[in-house]
């Protein structure tokens, strides 16, 4: 899953965020992310596209991270490798952890994304979520990166 996040970011991303915060982004950081810091146990839920046996999106969904928001859930990351973007991929997968987040009584999910990137944002807007104006920053090599957070009503999107 570290390459699909670092090829996606690598991708998407150039132009919106600085050359040096994209590129250095490295799949062996990622992957120590994604073995010992990124939450996997119930009632966290990950699901994975795949084409052919290579593994081509994931999406990652739990509890809400943020201290205004206890009772929602939130997806904590969607990347859909480049070569298999704008394929239909990415809906399934969102789609997924919207079905998912009510089949464990959720009805609301967020997420955020960067604030800089129309692409992303526009995705999330169509698949029915919705800005609450919530923004973060953050200081990553140097450069402030801004996030800002996706509402969804699951009842009004699934």
């Amino acid at each position: 899953m570290d390459e699909i996040t670092v090829a996606a970011w690598r991708t998407s991303y150039r132009g919106a965020v600085p050359d040096a915060v994209v590129d250095a982004q490295q799949t062996g950081p990622r992957g120590d992310f994604f073995r010992f810091q990124l939450p996997s146990e119930p009632p966290f839920h990950t699901a994975v596209a795949t084409a052919g046996s290579a593994v081509v999106g994931y999406v990652h969904v739990g509890p809400n991270s943020d201290e205004d928001d206890s009772l929602s859930f939130e997806i904590w990351g969607l990347y859909v490798a480049p070569e298999h973007q704008r394929s239909g991929i990415g809906r399934t997968l969102i789609h997924h952890a919207f079905g998912w987040i009510m089949s464990v009584g959720g009805s609301e999910a967020t997420l955020w994304t960067l604030r800089d990137v129309g692409p992303t944002r526009r995705f999330y807007e169509a698949m029915g979520g919705v800005w609450d104006q919530a923004e973060k920053s953050e200081t990553v090599d140097g450069s402030t990166l801004t996030q800002v957070r996706y509402r969804f009503r699951l009842s009004e999107v699934t």
